[in-house]
């Protein structure tokens, strides 16, 4: 009897770590496929922030988060100075694409505005 449940102990183990393993590898290709999408927003965002405020030189980037609403957050910072702050949302439409609802920007930033 002991050796049955040794062997059914094991086996319940055995499962469990393959449903947690599964867990984790679909949490590292969801990661994998979010980073891509912003690898690919960055040029974009940094065009915009050229296009649509003076004086914008540079466009450093400070990383990026998704809310569980599936938008994902892309922050940084323009010409070196950390009080001209944005975040660039994405947000996922019905079709599984990406696109920019706006952007928020500090106060600071806001003042170099062009339009």
């Amino acid at each position: 009897m002991a050796r049955k449940t040794k062997n059914v102990l094991l086996g319940v183990i055995i499962i469990i770590l393959v449903i947690v393993g599964g867990i984790f590898l679909q949490k590292y290709e969801e990661k994998k496929r979010d980073q891509a999408i912003v690898d690919e927003y960055k040029p974009i965002v940094e065009d915009f922030m050229k296009d649509n405020f003076a004086g914008v030189n540079s466009v450093e980037f400070k990383g990026w988060k998704k809310n569980p609403m599936d938008t994902i957050y892309l922050s940084g910072y323009v010409n070196g100075k950390e009080s001209y702050l944005f975040d660039a949302p994405l947000h996922k439409d019905e079709d599984g694409n990406y696109d920019s609802g706006g952007m928020v920007v500090s106060k600071e930033l806001n003042s170099l505005n062009i339009n």
